[in-house]
């Protein structure tokens, strides 16, 4: 589904866009949070070109509560907000920003690219959790076109990923009002694990904890082999897949400050 069917489906909305307020903001997402509570399964078919999460899939596609979606394989999560941007392409990143892809990232520098990423990321989430508040960027890295960045909110986190055409996505992957789950120092766990598009526009990306002793990280998933970005306690990557998962199907090999490194299969780390 184009941006622009979305904006007819918009446009024929009765309802009108609903102006809240923080408190009615804060509010609306404490209530998700309770209805995402629930241990129900909600299945929905996956579609060509919308998420496909193995753990969390609650999608918002443009704006306005009346665009809510609920798309992917299966929702079990207590407390992930996925946002999406959909692109001409299917997903919320194109073809040619896939195929830029690298696989070792680089730092987000000052460049045009990292300004409008910031920027673009901050303005999605304007009514997202901790709306208002200062935020700060961790694992801010950028692999060809397509910038990656978690941001730290009024005790919130989140992950958001975009490219230089206007469009990405971001989630809630950490609540102030859930207890921060723990890894041993040379252990890592996925908190959060999914894939858009299909195709030329098909990518998986994962998010989790890392140990204080983890230096590096290697995943070789879909035939290919890359390094995850590795900061402050987390651990960000992501890769382009004609045939996404929504999960790592394959290895990843954790490096420790005492420099020994041992390959675990990607589906061990999957329950955190």
């Amino acid at each position: 589904m184009k941006n622009t069917t979305l904006k007819q489906f918009a446009a024929m909305d009765v309802a009108p866009d609903p102006q809240l307020t923080q408190t009615e903001r804060e509010r609306s997402f404490s209530l998700l949070r309770e209805v995402l509570a629930d241990d129900a399964v909600i299945f929905a078919p996956a579609r060509a070109g919308w998420s496909r999460s193995t753990r969390w899939g609650l999608a918002i596609a443009g704006s306005g509560a009346a665009a809510v979606l609920v798309v992917g394989a299966v929702v079990v999560a207590p407390h992930v907000l996925n946002r999406v941007n959909v692109g001409d392409g299917g997903g919320p990143l194109t073809a040619v920003e896939l195929a830029s892809w690298t696989s070792t990232p680089s730092a987000l520098s000052s460049s045009a690219l990292s300004n409008g990423a910031k920027s673009w990321c901050l303005g999605s989430m304007e009514s997202g959790p901790g709306a208002g508040s200062p935020a700060t960027f961790t694992n801010a890295d950028e692999r060809g076109d397509v910038a990656s960045m978690i941001i730290h909110r009024a005790g919130y986190t989140m992950l958001c990923m975009t490219g230089p055409d206007g469009t990405g996505f971001w989630e809630l992957d950490g609540d102030p009002s859930v207890a921060a789950p723990t890894v041993a120092a040379d252990a890592v766990s996925i908190e959060s694990a999914g894939s858009h598009g299909d195709g030329s526009t098909g990518f998986t990306y994962v998010e989790g904890l890392a140990g204080s002793s983890v230096t590096a990280i290697t995943v070789r998933d879909a035939g290919k082999t890359f390094s995850a970005t590795v900061e402050d306690g987390r651990w960000t990557a992501w890769w382009p897949t004609a045939d996404p998962h929504g999960t790592i199907t394959g290895t990843v090999t954790i490096t420790t400050t005492d420099g020994a490194s041992r390959t675990v299969k990607g589906e061990n780390l999957q329950e955190g």
